[in-house]
């Protein structure tokens, strides 16, 4: 049981599935993120509650890189680094497109879950300098938008 509280609090989307979905999702998690650990099961019922991304039955982990705190940069440097006003960034909701910096790499990651001024989003097109991939979930805040589209 452990084990499985850790899985939860490690991942984003956390909804209420039926057993045959959460035996599935268990499976998926198994053969996908962690190939090498085998869930008991016992413990496979008490996965009713767990962490899926959308409603495709698999789950992903959320990565949490170093980013840009644009809204510092911006009042260092107001002429030439410009973030979007307080109404837009208020007005973000999900599938909107905002850019973020990491490692002086500017990328466009869609907004796939808000609250507050903590977002989870999916990176959008490749990149060069860091390790992430087109696709892969990461958390940011509201200072790390340098750009809406």
């Amino acid at each position: 049981m452990e084990r499985t509280g850790q899985i939860a609090q490690s991942l984003v989307w956390v909804e209420k599935i039926t057993p045959n979905e959460a035996k599935h999702a268990a499976y998926a998690f198994r053969k996908s993120v962690y190939p090498a650990w085998q869930v008991p099961a016992e413990e496979e019922a008490n996965l009713l509650e767990i962490s899926i991304f959308s409603s495709a039955h698999y789950m992903r982990e959320v990565r949490r890189p170093k980013l840009v705190d644009c809204k510092k940069m911006n009042r260092r440097y107001p002429r030439t680094f410009w973030i979007p006003s307080a109404e837009q960034l208020a007005a973000l909701q999900e599938h909107d497109l905002v850019k973020v910096i990491s490692f002086g790499e500017r990328f466009w990651v869609i907004i796939r879950e808000r609250s507050g001024d903590e977002f989870t989003g999916e990176v959008n097109n490749e990149l060069f300098t860091t390790e992430l991939k087109c696709g892969d979930l990461i958390a940011f805040r509201e200072e790390n938008i340098c750009d809406i589209d």
